[in-house]
């Protein structure tokens, strides 16, 4: 699920627009020990700096500094950065259903209702997060991607199996059946027994 803030920016933008500058991606994979505020954020510093080596630093050292600073200041400081960035910026959380702690769930929610007009969120989450969808669909703020947008039709996988793979088969001989929803595995394209 891809969140940002205006259906607009939804739209790839052209290159005059970007300058030139292809997007730039920050992947992180979380686990269970990111749910810690500090630890969470630095992450995503962490993960931001690996494309964006300069980004950040301020939000860091306010993250690690004795005073206790209230998360909210330090994202603007760091979304301050980004929005400096001549580049569209996406920033990867994958696993985030792992997040559970409040402090880092209501920080997600100020990012989105704060984010710069170059920088998309995507969320890669087993479960619907706990963020108001609701609203943010009906403000066009919120592209959903469902495991069964995710499925392959018979002609996909046929196509997958045999262009794709170069299988010596003929589309008869492939089958898919959808995602189970108890499971939520991806069902991928299936040889049929003769």
């Amino acid at each position: 699920m891809a969140l940002c803030s205006s259906q607009e920016r939804l739209k790839p933008r052209g290159d005059a627009e970007r300058n030139g500058a292809e997007p730039v991606v920050a992947w992180l994979s979380l686990d269970e020990l990111d749910n810690d505020p500090i630890r969470f954020w630095a992450s995503v510093i962490a993960a931001l700096r690996t494309c964006l080596p300069h980004c950040g630093q301020s939000a860091l050292s306010m993250l690690h500094s004795s005073e206790s600073l209230l998360l909210s200041t330090i994202l603007m400081t760091l979304l301050q950065d980004l929005m400096e960035e001549d580049s569209d910026i996406i920033l990867i959380l994958d696993d985030y259903h792992v997040i559970s702690d409040q402090a880092i769930l209501d920080s997600i929610l100020f990012l989105i209702e704060h984010i710069p007009t170059n920088q998309h969120l995507v969320l890669a989450t087993r479960t619907d997060p706990e963020l108001p969808l609701a609203r943010l669909r009906v403000r066009g703020h919120l592209l959903e991607i469902r495991d069964r947008d995710l499925q392959f039709t018979e002609e996909e996988a046929a196509s997958f199996l045999i262009q794709g793979m170069g299988l010596p088969l003929s589309p008869g001989d492939v089958w898919s059946e959808p995602i189970l929803p108890d499971t939520g595995k991806v069902n991928f394209p299936t040889l049929k027994c003769r």
